[in-house]
C-alpha cells in the first residue's frame, strides 16, 4: 500500500468477492490501517470480478506464473488481475 501510495503511477487495488464475515474480510480488517486503505486506493466489494467490472471483461488480464509467456508492458487500459486470496469458508 505505501509503494503504491508514494508511486508517480499508483493503481487502484480492488479486492473482489469479499463477504461479510467471510475469514478473508475478518482477517484484512484486523490489518493496521485497512479502514484507511479502502478509502483511497484499496477497494473492497462482494461483488465477483467479473460483476465488477461488469461492462470491462473483455479487459480483464489474468496473471500467473504458470504461464509460459512474459508481460512486458501494462497498459493503462487492462484490468490485471494478480493472483488471489482462496478464502476456504
Amino acid at each position: 500500500y505505501s509503494y503504491n501510495k508514494k508511486a508517480a503511477n499508483p493503481c487502484l487495488v480492488a479486492a473482489t468477492s469479499l463477504q461479510d464475515g467471510s475469514v478473508t474480510l475478518e482477517a484484512l480488517k484486523k490489518e493496521a490501517g485497512f479502514e484507511e486503505w479502502k478509502n483511497r486506493l484499496f477497494t473492497c466489494t462482494p461483488q465477483s470480478l467479473e460483476d465488477y467490472y461488469k461492462d470491462q471483461t473483455s479487459k480483464i488480464v489474468y496473471l500467473t506464473s504458470d504461464s509460459d509467456r512474459t508481460l512486458e508492458k501494462l497498459e493503462d487500459d487492462k484490468i490485471y488481475v494478480i493472483g488471489g486470496i482462496v478464502d476456504r469458508n
